[in-house]
């Protein structure tokens, strides 16, 4: 198996979590900015609390592929919470992975 780096774009509720993996993290970066922007509505900042049980994760992962290298540190990932747009979400996720694959 080669080593690699993925960067996966993830939707995650209530445990249910769908993930769209890319070559780059810039690749997956414009991906969350474009969900970020077209949700940013329905954005939940604090109080969790005042919502349903149908509150989104956004986020990128960076997962190594094979042996982690030496002295690798941590990246610093994005995630935001939004409410009540799980389905909506993964069809703009899924249509946007299509066309910038």
């Amino acid at each position: 198996m080669r080593n690699k780096i993925v960067y996966s774009l993830e939707i995650d509720v209530k445990g249910a979590r769908r993930s769209f993996e890319y070559e780059t993290m810039d690749k997956a970066d414009k991906a969350f900015q474009f969900l970020s922007e077209k949700f940013n509505e329905d954005r939940v900042i604090k109080n969790f609390a005042n919502y349903s049980d149908d509150i989104v994760r956004l986020s990128i992962i960076k997962t190594y592929i094979g042996n982690v290298p030496t002295n690798a540190a941590a990246a610093f990932v994005p995630e935001q919470w939004f409410a009540n747009v799980h389905e909506e979400m993964l069809i703009a996720a899924k249509e946007y992975y299509e066309r910038n694959k």
